[in-house]
């Protein structure tokens, strides 16, 4: 019986710019267009989240949705220009006169804005028995976004517990989420704040975009950031 040749993918390799890490990846089959597409038709930002994911894995191989949010949007956004150049367009209006331009996008100028924190451990304080409580914390991932509540965003932040000589990966630890709960909301005050301080110094993503209004010839200047943007 005659089979039809599987079609062999190009690969490519991709350095995140915040993980440091490297990555091979090959372009997006027909399969993963319909996944993105039916997730956008259900302007479900939850399931459009998890489509990003599952388009990522069968990309890459790999198991990303924990990886940080801008490593996450920087990664997808490349594929999706290796896999769809040329076709990537958004309209932007003038500054000056507001007609709206139809500009190609170009993924693979993407920028990162991002200051390294001094450290990613904080101190908690001390238990009833004078040990001492540190906290790791990790950037934010995609999903946490997801979230509207702002304690369930930084909840996400914190990594690891250490608790004088043990450490509690909160990722594979049996702690339920109940008792992490009571944990987050007895910390001090000043303990929180650190926390939204290292979530504010998170990296953001933007694309610098220039052109000329087919209208008025003014030269402009787009600083593209948001979620909504890229999509």
């Amino acid at each position: 019986m005659n089979q039809l040749p599987r079609i062999k993918s190009s690969r490519f390799k991709i350095k995140l710019p915040v993980s440091r890490k490297t990555l091979t990846y090959e372009v997006m089959k027909v399969s993963d267009e319909k996944i993105l597409l039916e997730a956008k038709e259900s302007s479900d930002e939850k399931q459009y989240i998890e489509a990003i994911h599952s388009v990522l894995q069968n990309c890459t191989g790999e198991d990303l949705s924990k990886l940080n949010y801008a490593d996450t949007i920087f990664l997808f956004l490349n594929i999706r220009n290796k896999s769809f150049p040329n076709e990537v367009l958004v309209m932007i209006p003038c500054e000056e006169c507001g007609t709206e331009n139809k500009i190609q996008l170009d993924f693979s100028n993407l920028k990162i804005d991002f200051k390294k924190p001094k450290t990613n451990v904080i101190d908690v304080g001390l238990d009833s028995n004078g040990i001492e409580i540190k906290m790791e914390l990790k950037f934010p991932s995609l999903e946490s976004f997801s979230n509207s509540d702002e304690t369930l965003i930084l909840r996400s932040c914190i990594s690891k517990i250490i608790h004088g000589n043990q450490i509690i990966d909160l990722k594979n630890s049996e702690i339920d989420d109940d008792e992490f709960e009571e944990f987050y909301l007895n910390l001090p005050s000043p303990v929180l704040q650190k926390i939204k301080e290292f979530f504010d110094s998170s990296p953001s993503i933007h694309l610098d975009v220039e052109f000329k209004c087919s209208s008025c010839e003014r030269d402009n200047k787009k600083k593209i950031e948001n979620f909504s943007d890229f999509f």
